[in-house]
């Protein structure tokens, strides 16, 4: 459902990475990045401004 970079950027958010380091460690800009952030959140059903942190937290039991 989710693709490699999606996950990736999953595990980063769960790890506390904030959107503007991901950015960086990416080189891409923090814009790319809120598009990767919607884009799951579209694939996993979650509402727009819905915390995807929080999703995974209390749907994988984190």
């Amino acid at each position: 459902m989710l693709n490699d970079k999606e996950v990736q950027l999953c595990c980063m958010l769960v790890s506390g990475f904030k959107t503007e380091e991901i950015a960086a460690i990416w080189m891409n800009s923090v814009f790319s990045v809120h598009k990767y952030k919607t884009n799951i959140r579209k694939k996993i059903g979650i509402p727009e401004g819905g915390d995807i942190v929080l999703f995974l937290v209390e749907k994988l039991d984190l």
